[in-house]
């Protein structure tokens, strides 16, 4: 199982529907996949509906390391389940405040053996801003093996989001570093682009800013181009690779797009293709080769 962070110090930049929909594809994809909503306003909560509610969500998975179906809920995309937030009051915030464990709460829980048995991928989804220190989000940073943080191309946001990316890594690498712990390296992703002068000048700038971070952060080819698709599936409550598949033009499809992001943020899924995948039965058993091999392969992008 890899757990996978979706991070920000800025609101607005798309977080939870790039979740959502890394979450939808990668279970088109035939791959067993876990959504943990560790943002007090539950957006991606409400994103897909469900099959299954369960009776509690995100706190007691927090809290209690309850993890079961207690508190994961099924959503309508076969093969994608969710842990709901239930905090919107800030009673988990405040619970963590009081905890010197308040970091590796939720780490400790991904160690689950459950988790481990029932899911490839957990992608989290977090608060758009910076928090403090005993933060959900700082937990979701270092409970994660793999990071990654949507920038919109914009002057108005990739500035801001330049410096405080920079400054939230150096404080938890400081923090990191004290408790001998490696931070994941953030793979930033350039987001709802537009096709202007502008757009292209700043994530030019984006990548040369973060060339100098050197390991710290990289930036990935692939880009998010800005579309309407991205909003009318979120409004159908469908992962966007299953509503727009061709587009005319030079611009990618949402289908093309996703797929591209996905393959080269998790490079042992290249090949498979949202439909194509087989799932397990529900012994565990592989139903044929091409479900073993994408075992292989999700056991091979954890190395």
């Amino acid at each position: 199982m890899i757990p996978i962070g979706v991070i920000s110090t800025k609101g607005g930049v798309g977080k939870t529907t790039l979740t959502a929909n890394m979450g939808g594809l990668l279970a088109d994809m035939g791959f067993r996949v876990l959504l943990i909503d560790c943002d007090i306003q539950p957006s991606l909560s409400k994103h897909f509906s469900l099959r299954y509610r369960a009776k509690d969500g995100l706190t007691r998975f927090v809290t209690e390391h309850a993890i079961s179906s207690e508190t994961i809920s099924s959503t309508a995309i076969e093969g994608l389940d969710i842990v709901l937030s239930d905090s919107p009051g800030g009673q988990l915030a405040q619970w963590l405040q009081n905890r010197a464990d308040a970091l590796f709460r939720l780490k400790t829980g991904l160690k689950h053996p459950y988790l481990d048995e029932h899911y490839d991928f957990v992608l989290m989804d977090t608060q758009g801003a910076r928090g403090p220190v005993h933060s959900l989000q700082n937990a979701v940073i270092l409970g994660a093996k793999l990071l990654v943080s949507p920038v919109r191309p914009a002057v108005s946001s990739a500035r801001e989001f330049l410096s405080g990316m920079l400054e939230k890594l150096d404080e938890l690498r400081a923090l990191s570093e004290h408790m001998m712990l490696t931070l994941p390296t953030v793979q930033t992703l350039i987001y709802d682009m537009e096709r202007t002068n502008d757009a292209r000048s700043m994530a030019e700038e984006i990548r040369g800013q973060f060339i100098k971070t050197g390991a710290q952060v990289s930036v990935l080819e692939t880009i998010i181009p800005h579309s309407v698709a991205y909003n009318e599936a979120a409004t159908r409550s469908i992962p966007v690779h299953r509503h727009e598949i061709v587009r005319r033009g030079s611009t990618p499809s949402a289908y093309e797009a996703m797929h591209s992001l996905v393959w080269e943020f998790l490079p042992a899924t290249q090949g498979v293709r949202a439909g194509t995948g087989e799932r397990p039965t529900e012994s565990g058993e592989p139903t044929d080769s091409s479900s073993e091999a994408s075992t292989q392969k999700t056991s091979e992008a954890s190395a």
